[in-house]
């Protein structure tokens, strides 16, 4: 249950829009996921993002996910001044016992940040005043590797083969009608085309949220498609006009 003063940012933080929009400025793949554990679409700016939002989608002790939630005042000291500016924190996580304000980057932007130190002490200061904890995530952290590769790896199949659009019906109904049946499995019964070139498809409808796959237990690589089992795509809810990358359930 929530103290009082977790409850008061929490309804700060529902009671807005998220504070910006997530834009691409540079190479990262951004875009939406719909998970059950949130009100509204959340927003991601990179895949170590995205695979941040599906861990706590699947951990059964978190209640609620908010993005781009809180404003928090940061004030750098100079020489001669102090310069004021805000921080937007990449989420708000809601846990059966609290609450986490939670940073996700990838390590080297961390570690050549300068003013990342200040900046996240003063984010601690803030979270503490209510009794809520800011915590800040990378690659590094265990278990974030191997999700973040897998959908960097999918991500090079975000666009569907033209000349076997046709295929990915039939390919639907075929693991709909066998849950469990790896991919390379689908990818013989793909007549009349060879099965490597049906294989492009299959890792596409995995991209598009079209089928479900198991995408934290192993790194995906030559020779997984003997291995790695597809499922309906109702495995896990997600909005057919945003960015797609379902799981097996339980698979975290």
């Amino acid at each position: 249950m929530l103290s009082d003063p977790q409850q008061r940012l929490l309804a700060q933080a529902l009671s807005k829009s998220p504070v910006r929009k997530v834009d691409n400025f540079g190479k990262n793949i951004i875009g939406q996921i719909v998970v059950s554990k949130a009100p509204r679409p959340l927003q991601f700016e990179s895949l170590l993002e995205c695979s941040h939002i599906i861990r706590r989608e699947r951990d059964p002790r978190v209640v609620q996910i908010l993005d781009q939630a809180l404003t928090i005042p940061i004030a750098y000291k100079g020489n001669r001044s102090s310069r004021k500016t805000t921080h937007v924190p990449d989420f708000l996580v809601e846990w059966c016992d609290g609450l986490t304000i939670e940073e996700v980057k990838p390590l080297k932007r961390v570690l050549n940040d300068r003013r990342f130190s200040e900046k996240r002490r003063q984010a601690e200061l803030f979270a503490a005043q209510f009794e809520a904890e800011y915590r800040v995530f990378t690659e590094a952290d265990q278990g974030e590797q191997t999700l973040s590769s897998n959908l960097e790896f999918l991500s090079c199949f975000r666009f569907a083969p033209n000349h076997l659009r046709d295929l990915e019906e039939r390919f639907i109904q075929t693991v709909t009608q066998s849950p469990g049946m790896t991919v390379r499995e689908l990818a013989d019964a793909a007549h009349p085309c060879t099965p490597y070139q049906a294989l492009p498809c299959i890792w596409h409808l995995i991209y598009a949220g079209r089928l479900c796959a198991d995408l934290v237990s192993e790194e995906l690589r030559a020779g997984s498609e003997h291995t790695l089992q597809l499922y309906p795509s109702s495995y896990l809810r997600v909005d057919s006009s945003t960015y797609q990358l379902p799981l097996k359930p339980g698979a975290i």
